[in-house]
């Protein structure tokens, strides 16, 4: 082979080498485009999943204090996460008519949210980088090269909001006679730190109106709900199956007590013994201390106004045939503990009736009191511009109006678990 042909192959062998590492070169840097586009995606769609998990758990948590603040915490936590070149947009609202925010019920059978905004119990966040939305879509560096210039991705998580087992029941409204069981008008209140069991089939049975608010841990219902806006009952519900028993009133020998004289405007401060206040105690100045004891209170049973005032402590009171309670501008505080005046007491019971025609009337501003129960299922409890807070309760109606406030349970709210459950 001459030289000349030598030279000539070897050129032709050096031009194809070239053209073997260019091609690699394209190809290695093909899919060194594509690995850094995937990167980006990836981290974009890592932000979208962090910021929608984050702001389901805020608005999760924030339920108890209504939709419109579980929005808000949503939007303002997503605004904590960055996004295309800012900060993540969550179009938020507490009536579920943009598509970032749901509120309902979390079906574990089914798993999936159904969109309910009567006391809602989980809350879904969707996070969308898309052209549509004002956090727009996922720019590629090389997207020309791609003939793909932008990307809409999206990420959604759920949480659902579960009360700690077990929930003590708290409140027990029982065999009412008018069909609300429950009636809460004109910006009142009811908190229950606990749950609440209603024995009522009436459609009306839990009434609340007026800017009034019924918050309670757990919601055990027969009856239907009345209501001029859904974001007014809070809690959890579950259905009406077996539902828990008040306590049993401890075993009082109540003909045993010694019988007292009945009591009328006694100024300055009147310690009383335990016994039976045959008359009742009406006053309308003074302060009564009720040493720990049993005491009967015959009709019309215990009436303060105006300066009044009634202390007791570790006391069980027994509201008899036809006695009642009334605090009209004054205050009463009661105390019970497990065993009062050597009566076995386990449950606390503080205040007890045992007549139909026993009622429960707090007004004016008065204040109720109780570190222990209020025992009267056969007695209407009527708080209208009162006060009332108690451990337990069991009521045969409830009746709320005028500014009223009810805390019924611990005084720090239930425990409350959060469940990411999609």
């Amino acid at each position: 082979m001459s030289p000349a042909t030598r030279r000539s192959r070897t050129t032709r062998h050096r031009g194809y080498a070239l053209l073997w590492c260019l091609f690699s070169l394209l190809l290695l840097l093909s899919f060194g485009v594509i690995a850094i586009e995937i990167t980006m995606l990836r981290v974009a769609q890592s932000r979208a999943q962090i910021a929608a998990e984050a702001s389901a758990l805020a608005a999760a948590g924030s339920l108890r204090n209504g939709r419109g603040a579980a929005a808000d915490d949503a939007a303002g936590i997503a605004a904590m996460n960055q996004g295309n070149g800012g900060p993540v947009v969550l179009l938020s609202s507490s009536d579920n008519s943009t598509a970032d925010l749901r509120f309902g019920r979390w079906n574990p059978e089914t798993r999936e949210l159904e969109e309910d905004l009567l006391a809602p119990d989980a809350v879904s966040v969707t996070v969308n980088f898309n052209d549509q939305h004002p956090n727009g879509s996922v720019g590629l560096l090389f997207g020309g090269l791609l003939g793909l210039e932008q990307v809409d991705v999206g990420a959604r998580a759920t949480v659902s909001r579960r009360p700690r087992l077990p929930v003590p029941i708290s409140t027990w409204i029982l065999d009412p006679i008018k069909p609300h069981a429950i009636e809460l008008r004109s910006n009142s209140t009811l908190e229950i730190n606990g749950g609440l069991v209603v024995s009522s089939s009436s459609p009306d049975a839990v009434t609340v109106l007026s800017n009034s608010l019924l918050d309670a841990t757990l919601l055990q219902l027969q009856g239907g709900v009345n209501f001029d806006s859904d974001d007014t009952i809070r809690g959890l519900f579950r259905p009406f199956d077996d539902p828990a028993e008040p306590p049993m009133m401890p075993q009082l020998d109540l003909t045993a007590l010694p019988n007292q004289l009945g009591l009328v405007d006694v100024p300055g401060t009147l310690i009383l013994p335990p016994g039976n206040y045959s008359n009742g105690l009406i006053g309308r100045e003074g302060q009564y201390v009720l040493q720990e004891g049993v005491y009967l209170f015959g009709e019309p049973g215990i009436d303060l106004r105006r300066n009044a005032t009634i202390q007791a402590e570790n006391a069980i009171i027994v509201l008899g045939e036809g006695a009642s309670l009334k605090l009209s501008g004054t205050t009463c505080i009661t105390t019970a503990q497990t065993e009062v005046g050597g009566v076995e007491n386990p449950d606390r019971i503080a205040i007890i009736t045992t007549s139909e025609l026993s009622e429960l009337v707090i007004q004016r501003g008065g204040i109720l009191s109780v570190n222990g129960m209020v025992h009267c299922p056969s007695a209407v409890l009527n708080c209208s511009s009162g006060t009332l807070e108690a451990t337990r309760i069991a009521v045969k109606e409830l009746d709320v109006d005028r500014n009223s406030f009810l805390r019924i349970g611990e005084e720090a709210p239930h425990p409350i678990d959060l469940m990411m459950v999609e």
